[in-house]
């Protein structure tokens, strides 16, 4: 008679119950575990997950870099990775408001004009990749805050959107527009010609557009770090549960 190993029982779809008996007790729930979980780390699923977490789901410490967030661009987001990914892109948009509210990035420098006479004036071209770094992370969040499936990034996402519309002609001013799609686009040459204390006021002072964008920002990143604990699969007092459905086939 052939025997019948574990692997192909698990992917035959072959019932526990059937193999075990209908019993209720704690040997067979632990191997029907073991059987679940042994079949989602062959098929994959594991490791996709763990690949994802590691590239998506970052620590509230760690910080992708700019380079990384103007790379970063996954055009096929589903409503669940999509979450992940505006967790992170939350965070990043709040750092880039708080390099441009780093009081001295606009403190007037000593720089030499085009005939090399020395003047006094802000460092534009640093305030500009600021800015830059800034319309990246915004329209990132864009992107996937409103891909999302849970509620409470997709309203703080639409309340950012919607305090950008309202401040629409003064980023025009700024050489700053709004496309179609909602999302940003910089002109380098109107920026940098543009009155440095309006951008201040801007994107540089509490109170201000990115100031309150920074609100919205970290209501995006509550939401979606609460969705992200509630799909885990070890719940607060280390029970476990296996549930590939809602944690792992999401991020396959």
């Amino acid at each position: 008679m052939s025997s019948l190993t574990v692997s192909a029982f698990a992917q035959s779809g072959g019932s526990i119950s059937s193999l075990l008996g209908s019993t209720s007790s704690s040997a067979s729930n632990s191997i029907y575990s073991l059987l679940g979980d042994y079949n989602t780390i062959r098929s994959g699923s594991y490791g996709k997950l763990m690949s994802a977490y590691f590239s998506k789901v970052e620590g509230a410490d760690t910080k992708k870099s700019s380079d990384t967030a103007s790379s970063k661009k996954d055009t096929s987001l589903t409503p669940q990775n999509a979450t992940l990914t505006a967790m992170n892109d939350a965070r990043s948009l709040s750092d880039s408001i708080d390099a441009l509210q780093k009081g001295s990035l606009f403190d007037k420098k000593t720089v030499k004009d085009a005939d090399g006479n020395e003047t006094s004036d802000y460092d534009r071209e640093a305030i500009y990749s600021a800015v830059k770094d800034y319309v990246t992370n915004y329209n990132d969040m864009v992107e996937s805050g409103s891909d999302s499936a849970t509620s409470g990034v997709k309203t703080n996402t639409s309340s950012m959107i919607g305090r950008t519309q309202a401040n629409k002609s003064a980023l025009s001013d700024l050489g700053i527009s709004i496309k179609s799609d909602g999302k940003l686009s910089i002109d380098e040459d109107t920026f940098k010609k543009s009155d440095m204390t309006k951008v201040q006021n801007m994107f540089g002072k509490t109170g201000g557009y990115a100031s309150m964008v920074k609100v919205d920002a970290e209501a995006v990143d509550y939401y979606a770090q609460s969705a992200v604990k509630s799909g885990s699969l070890y719940g607060s007092n280390g029970s476990y549960t296996f549930n590939p459905a809602s944690t792992f086939s999401v991020l396959s």
